[in-house]
């Protein structure tokens, strides 16, 4: 009987992650993006992953925050490699998401 209850409850838990999302203001955005350039500058790509899977490992993060700035992450790391500033990386994510808002992308 227990292992019953357990297998729901992953099961609801399971179906909870697929219909969460991430939903951040403007500026939070902007924010995150200038702390992801911060730390991809010390530490570089691959570290600052495995410091956000230790985050959600350790319960500070949930799955789907992980995953969104393991994203934000891969973006803001090949726009820095481009040598696109951190200040317009941001501001390329606020114009974007204006946009979509607006309803034009």
């Amino acid at each position: 009987m227990k292992k019953e209850v357990k297998d729901r409850s992953i099961k609801r838990i399971d179906e909870g992650l697929k219909s969460v999302s991430v939903s951040l203001d403007l500026t939070s955005l902007r924010d995150i993006s200038l702390w992801l350039n911060k730390v991809l500058n010390m530490v570089g790509l691959s570290k600052l992953e495995k410091l956000i899977d230790s985050y959600v490992e350790a319960g500070i993060l949930n799955e789907t925050l992980g995953n969104a700035l393991r994203s934000m992450a891969l973006v803001v790391d090949s726009l820095r490699n481009e040598n696109v500033r951190p200040e317009v990386q941001a501001q390329i994510i606020i114009e974007l998401l204006t946009l979509i808002k607006r309803g034009k992308v």
